[in-house]
C-alpha cells in the first residue's frame, strides 16, 4: 500500500471518529422541533435535559398538555439519542388535572432522577412521581407520594425528602436500583432542607397542639434565613403550620429550593404564623437591618 493511499484511509478514519452520532440532530434542535409538536393535540409545556441514564447527550424530559374544558391532560415523555436518532424512551399519561409541573431534580444512586407532580385543591395537596433509572439503562416511575398537604419533593444530597411546607414527612434513598427509606424524619433535617438557618421559628407540641417557640421580635441582617420547622432536633412528629407576611413580600422572600425565608432588603415584615393550620395566630415582627 503507497503512502498516498494510506494517508486517505486515515483521513477518513479520522472524520469518521470525530464527527459523533449526535452530530445528526443536535439537542437544541430537538428541543426546537419538539416545541413545535402537536402529539394527537396535546401541545409543547416545558422542559428540562437531565442525565437519567447513561446515554449521552443529556435526555429531553417534556411535558405535553391537552386543554380540556375543566380539566387538562398531561403527557410526560423521556426522549434520549440512540444511533444518531433521538427516540422516546418513556411516557406517561395524566389525565383530568389542573396541573402537572417539574418539581425537582438530581442525583440518586448512579444516575440522576427527577420528580413531576400535580397541585390540587385550597391545601395545595401533592401528588408526586420520581422518574429515573434503575440501572442505567431502562427509565421508569420509581417512587409514587400522594395527598401531601402543602406539599413539596425535594433532592438534595442524593436524599429525596417529602415535605408538608417546610416540614419533612419522609425521605428515601436509591440503594441496588431500589427506592428505599432514609430513616425516620426528624427537626434535625428541617434544618438541613433549609439551609441549617440561624434563625428558627420552631414549632413543639402541648398536649393535643402545636404551640410556637420563639421570641416575637427578630433582628435580621439582609442574607440571613428564617427556617420553619420542629424545634426539637429529635421530634418527629407531624405539623401543619400555616405563614402569611404582612408586607406583600418587599422584605422577606422565599426560596423554594431550600425553603426558608430569606431577608432581602431593610424593612419591616410582620408573620402571621399559625402554628396549627386556620388555628389561632402568632404575630412575629421581622426587622432587617
Amino acid at each position: 500500500m503507497n503512502n498516498r493511499l494510506k494517508v486517505f484511509i486515515l483521513c477518513v478514519v479520522l472524520i469518521f471518529v470525530a464527527v459523533p452520532a449526535e452530530a445528526a440532530q443536535s439537542t437544541d434542535q430537538f428541543v426546537k422541533e419538539l416545541k413545535k409538536s402537536n402529539l394527537n393535540g396535546y401541545t409543547y409545556d416545558d422542559h428540562q435535559l437531565i442525565q437519567l441514564n447513561s446515554s449521552k447527550p443529556l435526555e429531553v424530559v417534556s411535558i405535553f398538555k391537552k386543554e380540556e374544558a375543566y380539566w387538562n391532560d398531561y403527557m410526560v415523555l423521556v426522549h434520549e439519542l440512540k444511533n444518531g436518532k433521538w427516540k422516546q424512551s418513556y411516557r406517561r399519561s395524566f389525565e383530568d388535572r389542573s396541573n402537572l409541573m417539574f418539581i425537582s431534580k438530581g442525583r440518586m444512586g448512579a444516575s440522576d432522577k427527577i420528580v413531576v407532580g400535580t397541585y390540587e385543591g385550597s391545601g395545595s395537596f401533592l401528588e408526586a412521581f420520581l422518574i429515573g433509572s434503575p440501572n442505567g439503562r431502562d427509565i421508569k416511575l420509581m417512587h409514587q407520594k400522594s395527598e401531601l398537604y402543602k406539599g413539596n419533593a425535594l433532592i438534595i444530597d442524593g436524599v429525596l425528602f417529602y415535605t408538608n411546607g417546610s416540614i419533612v414527612q419522609q425521605k428515601y434513598r436509591v440503594q441496588n436500583g431500589k427506592v428505599v427509606s432514609a430513616g425516620r424524619a426528624t427537626g434535625r433535617d428541617d434544618r438541613f432542607i433549609a439551609g441549617n438557618p440561624k434563625i428558627w421559628l420552631g414549632l413543639k407540641h402541648s398536649g393535643k397542639n402545636a404551640v410556637y417557640v420563639g421570641k416575637t421580635t427578630l433582628y435580621v441582617k439582609v442574607g440571613d434565613r428564617i427556617g420553619i420547622g420542629r424545634h426539637g432536633l429529635n421530634d418527629s412528629r407531624g405539623y401543619a403550620y400555616r405563614v402569611m407576611s404582612y408586607d406583600g413580600g418587599t422584605t422577606l422572600d422565599y426560596d423554594l429550593n431550600r425553603p426558608a425565608l430569606v431577608a432581602k432588603k431593610r424593612g419591616t415584615s410582620v408573620l402571621s404564623l399559625e402554628p396549627e393550620a386556620y388555628g389561632d395566630a402568632v404575630e412575629i415582627t421581622v426587622i432587617v437591618r
